[in-house]
């Protein structure tokens, strides 16, 4: 019998694939300025619209389908898992019920427990099923613990990847002091909304009763991201290297405890 562990690498290597390609096509993009930001109206004004003049359109396209597909790779890698645990149980190849079988990622208990049908006896033994659970998104610590898990990252994303393509977006840094200042007193709301990744798209307003400058030659360096948590992008190689590294120590905790 082959073993079934190779599959689970083969399918994380060819995430990390994807992932170098996805990096690799960002950093050349990046090397030539490819864009700039300007706002208007340019100087003294009680609102301004800040927006990204592209001089090189990247291939959003193409990103969200790479990102995408590293996802599904990290996601199958899961499900190979307890595909593998199931054989090692049964000493089938397919084991029992091979196709409900799938890593269950949950949010609550209860989600959990009406997940335990594609983790059902006899494919996993208890000790595989309380390892599984071990390692749900509930169970983390801290606050947000569940928002924050790159379980349920990985989960979302390519849930969604299955029904919509994922499009990269841009991340305005936080330091809008540095490129637009106060001149007067008063009230001044900045908002910086979901910016896609196109030619004249908005990155921020700025509106209210203090009087604000924007500088003439306005010096941003946008991050290139992926919304996971609503309205919150997050930066595309902070996401996947998260999520590349749980899954990673995952399986191998896995693979040392029950397939070794």
């Amino acid at each position: 019998m082959a073993d079934p562990f190779d599959g689970i690498e083969a399918k994380i290597d060819r995430a990390g694939e994807h992932i170098d390609a996805l990096y690799g096509e960002i950093r050349e993009w990046a090397k030539g300025d490819p864009y700039t930001v300007e706002a208007e109206p340019k100087g003294q004004s009680t609102h301004h619209r800040l927006y990204v003049r592209l001089h090189e359109v990247p291939d959003v396209r193409r990103w969200g389908l790479l990102f995408g597909d590293a996802v599904h790779n990290l996601r199958s890698a899961l499900d190979h898992l307890v595909y593998a645990g199931a054989i090692r149980v049964s000493g089938q190849d397919p084991p029992p019920d091979f196709n409900v079988l799938q890593f269950v990622i949950a949010d609550d208990e209860p989600r959990w427990a009406s997940g335990l049908y594609h983790l059902k006896v006899p494919p996993l033994s208890e000790e595989m099923r309380t390892f599984v659970k071990s390692v749900q998104p509930y169970e983390a610590s801290g606050v947000d613990r569940v928002q924050y898990d790159f379980l349920r990252w990985l989960r979302d994303l390519d849930d969604a990847d299955k029904h919509r393509a994922i499009r990269p977006v841009f991340i305005v840094p936080a330091a809008v002091e540095a490129f637009v200042r106060c001149i007067t007193s008063g009230s001044a709301t900045f908002h910086m909304p979901l910016v896609p990744i196109e030619d004249e798209a908005t990155l921020m307003t700025v509106s209210g009763e203090a009087v604000t400058e924007v500088e003439d030659d306005i010096k941003v360096a946008l991050a290139i991201g992926v919304e996971i948590i609503p309205q919150a992008p997050t930066s595309v190689d902070a996401a996947l290297d998260q999520m590349f590294q749980r899954v990673v120590g995952v399986t191998q905790q896995f693979r040392d405890r029950f397939l070794s």
